[in-house]
């Protein structure tokens, strides 16, 4: 009965429009995310599996990623599956060009065969101090080894000062360190997922306490990225 009377109410309001503007913007930045995707794959005995995500930042295929992704076990083969438009996707070669494994950043660059770059979008990387709490964000990735990109709408949770870690309130599964976290009203990227807060629960009477998700996640700030890159590419951009 409620719901019959709210209904019509809500077909009338302005506040419908508000609420499709705001899934345009939303469906717009996810696809402009996801065509800058690449997800970082562990080839194996048993094949290749997908272990965590990075982000294209340069037009001669430069990407960055969380660290701590790149750290697989001996024997395995680290590849960076990208998109080839039309043609579907490859993993392929890259090489690190630096590293700040204090924050948990790592640049790296596609190897193109014969001169040929992938055609991927590069993403804008932004000031993350200029993000107070309540800013809305969308982040992209690859979770729980799908090959297929994820994504999920948060906020800010609260004020960055752009030499600690962007705290964000977003949903972030095993399998999207390294993905990009990107302002929805420009565009921008003002972090990259590093790492989930983790809260304990109690589980019940023999088996005690455990750990899950708290639904927080914390994202390296854009300026340290730029950091780094100028260090491991001393012409790049800062960031707009």
């Amino acid at each position: 009965m409620l719901l019959g009377l709210l209904a019509p109410a809500w077909g009338q309001s302005s506040d419908n429009k508000s609420v499709i503007g705001l899934q345009v913007s939303l469906q717009d930045s996810i696809s402009r995310l996801n065509r800058s995707l690449v997800g970082i794959v562990a080839i194996g005995s048993g094949g290749p599996m997908i272990v965590g995500t990075g982000f294209i930042i340069a037009d001669d295929g430069t990407f960055v990623t969380a660290a701590h992704v790149l750290r697989q076990p001996p024997g395995l083969q680290i590849r960076a599956l990208i998109r080839l438009g039309a043609a579907g996707q490859k993993a392929a070669e890259f090489e690190k060009l630096g590293d700040d494994a204090e924050r948990d950043i790592a640049i790296c660059r596609i190897v193109a065969e014969h001169g040929m770059r992938p055609p991927m979008v590069p993403l804008p990387l932004a000031d993350s101090s200029r993000s107070a709490a309540g800013t809305l964000v969308v982040s992209s990735g690859f979770p729980l080894a799908s090959e297929r990109p994820s994504s999920h709408l948060g906020i800010v949770s609260t004020d960055s000062a752009g030499d600690q870690y962007v705290e964000i309130a977003v949903m972030v599964n095993e399998g999207e360190s390294g993905a990009p976290v990107m302002r929805l009203d420009d565009g921008k990227v003002i972090g990259m997922v590093s790492s989930v807060r983790i809260a304990s629960t109690y589980a019940g009477a023999g088996h005690g306490a455990e750990d899950q998700n708290a639904g927080l996640a914390l994202a390296a700030p854009a300026e340290w990225v730029t950091s780094l890159l100028h260090k491991a590419i001393p012409q790049a951009p800062g960031p707009r």
